[in-house]
């Protein structure tokens, strides 16, 4: 009995690794969007190479930088990296958000140098950059050291961190909209069109999918980031090094829908803010509620950031408006409120007076 005990006892201490899917992925996440809360994953942690998913941060770089409309022009060098191209010729002129179209959907690696050598100035400058937005993002245990994915000693990631990069994508407008496109053209200035297809099947074979990104070296093996959304929940997946990666994201996402929920995290009523008007206190409550993703049962912590709040003069009505909030779970933005007045206030204390001594009148009147 005191050998169960015992046995039991260093059970409960000892750290269990326990993988509940049966995955061909060595490394793999699944992280919902709103909170960026881990879901399931399995050494998530651990460095690796990741082929093209590295390409999200190239496209991240890009959509945030000031020169997404402008032309770049096509090196030699962008012309002749080996690999998955879009065939860019050199000496040709092309916007950099037609070249992340073609990075994302057919994983140019030509596009991917041109981008970064029109923005950083050369592919080592821009991979600096990209490693610095992503420590910026918590993805702390990626290095690029260049744009595309290439094997190259000194480049990885971690299935973690990419699940946080692939967030960063689906959350910027720009991007989002390009990895959920499954077949598009684009045109450079001398109106030379080139026509494209998203290589990430689950666009075309499972419910919701909406992203992001697949990759593949023999030294990383098959590596693939992609996103779903099901009503009001988002989930981003990773794998790497994943022989049945298609498969495996599909187990991947049902088990993560499975975990997920919605739950009310703002009812509508509920104080968010108080102000003071003419000495008296007034509750700013909730026009409505917001719900907000639960994962387990559980909803993290919600932030209620308050705007266009007026500064408020007496007479004021119950109900009133008087301002608007967003409601954020982690940066990401979960829902937006009317602030409203949950109380009348008078221009001054003596017409409150005279005002509620006539509406008791009535009031005893009326019984």
């Amino acid at each position: 009995m005191k050998r169960f005990l015992f046995l039991l006892f260093v059970m409960l201490l000892v750290p269990r690794v326990c993988y509940a899917l049966d995955l061909s992925a060595k490394y793999a996440c699944v992280m919902s969007l709103s909170d960026a809360e881990v879901i399931y994953e399995k050494d998530s942690h651990v460095k690796a190479p990741m082929a093209s998913t590295t390409k999200m941060m190239t496209a991240l770089i890009a959509a945030e930088s000031e020169k997404w409309d402008e032309f770049g022009e096509v090196s030699v060098n962008a012309q002749n990296q080996e690999g998955s191209k879009i065939y860019l010729k050199a000496g040709e002129k092309i916007k950099i958000s037609e070249l992340v179209c073609g990075l994302l959907l057919n994983s140019g690696n030509d596009a991917a140098v041109a981008i970064a050598e029109n923005i950083g100035g050369s592919t080592q400058v821009f991979a600096e950059m990209m490693t610095k937005r992503a420590n910026e993002i918590g993805a702390c245990d990626t290095q690029f050291m260049n744009p595309s994915g290439l094997d190259e000693e000194g480049h990885y990631s971690t299935a973690y961190d990419l699940a946080l990069i692939g967030r960063e994508v689906i959350l910027n407008e720009r991007l989002s909209e390009i990895v959920k496109t499954k077949t598009m053209k684009i045109e450079n200035a001398g109106s030379d069109i080139t026509y494209l297809q998203n290589h990430n099947k689950l666009l075309w074979n499972y419910d919701g999918a909406i992203g992001i990104k697949t990759g593949f070296t023999k030294k990383s093996g098959r590596c693939l980031v992609s996103a779903v959304k099901r009503g009001d929940v988002v989930l981003v997946a990773v794998t790497i090094n994943a022989p049945d990666d298609w498969n495996d994201h599909k187990k991947l996402l049902d088990y993560g829908f499975e975990k997920c929920s919605t739950k009310t995290a703002i009812k509508k009523g509920d104080t968010l803010a108080k102000i003071e008007v003419v000495g008296e206190h007034i509750n700013l409550v909730s026009s409505s509620e917001v719900k907000a993703i639960s994962i387990n049962g559980r909803i993290k912590e919600c932030e209620v950031v308050l705007y266009r709040v007026k500064s408020p003069e007496a007479p004021i009505n119950a109900g009133e408006k008087l301002g608007e909030a967003e409601v954020y779970q982690n940066g990401y933005l979960i829902g937006t409120v009317e602030l409203l007045s949950d109380r009348e206030v008078y221009e001054n204390k003596e017409k409150e007076s005279i005002i509620n001594k006539i509406l008791l009148f009535f009031k005893n009147i009326l019984h």
